[in-house]
């Protein structure tokens, strides 16, 4: 830190060897994350509409998985950044990323032998919650620790940018895989946690804040919570991210929509829903998938070129409902097309 810390406020903060290490680190395991993410939300819609359930009752597992994700993490948020600040955050961050580099090897694995049952995934669902909430506090504090002051406001948007980028590219990775071979987006994930956890085993030791040695923890907890509630600002940022995170979690249901409203290959070529759900929107794929070679490359033009408006549309969070009406019309436009 010594070196950068004469570094002007507008040099890059990728010109620190730490900071790097923790960008590719973000980056891999964002990517993994969201990859997986679709594919299990994919997968365990099909089980259960393969052992019966009815399109209500097979979102109603979609839904599960959401829960059991989100109750160990609202359950743990407060232990988890208590314990980002009283140990060392590197370690926390190996030992989360470890962790889903398990989960991915898991479900690769069931995937691949063909017995993966919806009782797995709401097992491995439940591990991820209780992994991300302790991963990111972690990973989010250990950021300031690792550039000067003076670029922190650069390190934090390029941070920023290398979860977008997970956000955005992660789903469109687990699609494009999973019409490969359906275990190949869990391996790609597996691969990717392995990068992230070895990025990670690349930062040097980073100072820890000061705090006090003889104060209770949930004592600490309790004050925190106060801040918040007492803070307008922050109060104010915390519930309008609760409210868009309600709202964005719509994008849960793209697997009814792939096989039983936009009908993407379900009756012959199952490799075309996850496509849907990764931002594809072609309709009749299973038709022009047995033509020509070229005839194929079109459709993939064309269904990408959808995608890309269905992206560019989806940005803005208050025109949600004409962003779904105009993605099926583009969807229903393209069949010609394709």
């Amino acid at each position: 830190m010594n070196d950068t810390s004469k570094l002007s406020p507008d040099a890059s903060p990728l010109r620190i060897a730490n900071f790097r290490a923790y960008w590719l680190s973000r980056l891999s395991m964002t990517l993994a994350q969201y990859a997986m993410m679709l594919i299990i939300g994919w997968q365990t819609y099909n089980l259960a509409r393969d052992g019966g359930m009815g399109v209500g009752a097979a979102s109603g597992q979609l839904a599960l998985i959401g829960l059991l994700q989100f109750i160990p993490l609202f359950l743990l948020t407060p232990f988890s950044g208590w314990a980002a600040d009283h140990f060392d955050r590197r370690n926390i961050a190996r030992l989360t990323v470890l962790a889903q580099l398990g989960c991915a090897g898991t479900l690769a694995w069931f995937t691949w032998n063909e017995t993966l049952t919806v009782t797995v995934l709401f097992g491995v669902a439940i591990v991820l919650g209780i992994v991300r909430a302790f991963n990111g506090p972690a990973l989010s504090a250990l950021a300031p620790n690792l550039v000067p002051k003076a670029i922190l406001p650069n390190a934090i948007a390029l941070s920023s940018i290398a979860w977008q980028v997970g956000m955005i590219v992660g789903p469109a990775i687990g699609g494009y895989t999973y019409a490969i071979l359906p275990a190949l987006p869990y391996i790609t994930a597996f691969a990717l946690f392995a990068v992230s956890l070895a990025a990670l085993s690349f930062i040097g030791k980073v100072p820890q804040p000061a705090r006090a040695a003889n104060r209770r923890p949930i004592h600490q907890m309790v004050e925190g919570l106060r801040y918040v509630v007492r803070n307008n600002m922050v109060l104010g940022a915390i519930t309008l991210d609760l409210f868009a995170v309600f709202l964005a979690g719509a994008t849960a249901l793209f697997p009814v929509y792939a096989r039983d409203i936009l009908e993407v290959g379900v009756r012959s070529r199952p490799m075309s829903g996850p496509r849907c759900c990764g931002r594809w929107q072609c309709s009749d794929w299973p038709r022009w998938s047995s033509g020509s070679p070229r005839r194929c490359r079109s459709a993939s033009l064309c269904c990408s070129s959808s995608a890309r408006r269905t992206c560019s549309a989806s940005i803005s969070a208050s025109r949600s409902f004409n962003c779904t009406r105009q993605t099926t019309s583009a969807a229903a436009s393209r069949r010609p097309a394709c």
